[in-house]
């Protein structure tokens, strides 16, 4: 009987080893949708999933998405704590769901937080809820939060946040490695937004910094964008412009509400685009803070060959909306009677 027990235990031991070389290794976790690279960031005890929310109504999101993911989940958003974040520092990401029905799996959600900025960083934030996705129910809504610590070694500025679901195969055979739950985009909705993180003291910060009072400004346009910003007006030096000549256009904003993402300014002097000077400004916007006024400078030429006169200023915000995604404009709203294009004032060249 010994004898016979120690053969069974050893054609076990042998069944379970073969398994174990056929079967394939689990990989740490699927690449971001577009960009490449492994895992950044601090070890699995530096990052803390918290317990899964669940509520009938929506929570609010300072970050809205709107995005359903095939037809079981909807990614409402999302919420940052602190905003900006801070490096070393731990910070929180809350990302808000609807069940729309019954999920087909346990997945996990990937997190993903990717540098605006060269060189890139990437700081990969995977997980699954504290509750798996296959006990949620249709028609509630679920905060799954995520808490981590962004290195100190990273940049600070603007970083692109991506959420989204992938699952492990439940035949390793059949299945790819890695199966994700098809994304629909709704209501003009994306699953990505950029949100802030602040800069080190000993970080080189960009020559931009938010004030609490008003500036002057020779052309006033206020206009709102949504509830985000104001354009204030601007400013040209010199006055008039001289073709061929280097001239700088000084654009004040007004931040009102916490910026939804880092938007771009489209600056287009001219009739056709003539000089096209869009950009990002020095510092992110989406660093910059309720309440504080920036001057968001940009230096362009007029060519020679153009006559003198005055030429249109049209400014605005816009963001890109991704691969294969239209361009989101920032709405604007006109205030007390004000106006999104101005204008500037071109001289003569110098013996013309």
């Amino acid at each position: 009987m010994r004898a016979r027990g120690l053969i069974l235990i050893s054609i076990i031991g042998l069944l379970v080893a073969q398994g174990c070389q056929r079967r394939p290794g689990k990989p740490a976790g699927p690449p971001a949708p577009g960009a490449a690279g492994g895992r950044a960031g601090l070890p699995v005890s530096a990052r803390e999933v918290g317990a899964t929310g669940v509520q009938n109504t929506a929570p609010s999101v300072d970050y809205n998405l709107g995005v359903t993911f095939g037809k079981e989940l909807l990614l409402v958003g999302f919420n940052v704590s602190p905003s900006p974040m801070s490096k070393g520092e731990p910070a929180t990401i809350e990302a808000v769901w609807k069940c729309l029905a019954k999920p087909s799996r346990n997945w996990t959600t990937w997190t993903h937080l990717n540098f605006l900025g060269s060189p890139p960083n990437r700081y990969n934030g995977d997980h699954p809820p504290s509750t798996p996705t296959s006990r949620w129910e249709p028609g509630k809504f679920y905060v799954d939060p995520f808490t981590f610590v962004l290195p100190e070694a990273y940049k600070g500025g603007a970083y692109q946040v991506s959420i989204g679901l992938y699952g492990m195969p439940r035949n390793w055979t059949k299945e790819k490695p890695f199966l994700y739950l098809p994304e629909t985009i709704v209501a003009g909705g994306q699953r990505v937004a950029e949100v802030g993180v602040g800069y080190s003291g000993a970080e080189e910060q960009p020559a931009m910094r938010a004030e609490s009072k008003e500036p002057r400004v020779a052309e006033k346009l206020s206009v709102a964008f949504g509830d985000e910003m104001v354009l204030v007006g601007y400013n040209v030096q010199p006055s008039p412009v001289q073709k061929g000549d280097p001239a700088t256009l000084e654009i004040v904003w007004k931040c009102l509400t916490r910026p939804s993402r880092d938007w771009t300014v489209w600056t287009h002097i001219g009739p056709s685009q003539m000089i096209n000077r869009d950009h990002r400004p020095a510092l992110p916007i989406a660093l910059w803070k309720p309440g504080k006024y920036y001057r968001d400078k940009v230096s362009f030429t007029v060519p020679p060959d153009k006559k003198p006169g005055q030429y249109p200023v049209s400014i605005g915000l816009y963001a890109g909306a991704g691969e294969g995604q239209p361009t989101l404009l920032l709405p604007e709203k006109v205030l007390e009677g004000g106006k999104r294009q101005g204008v500037i004032e071109v001289g003569f060249s110098a013996g013309r």
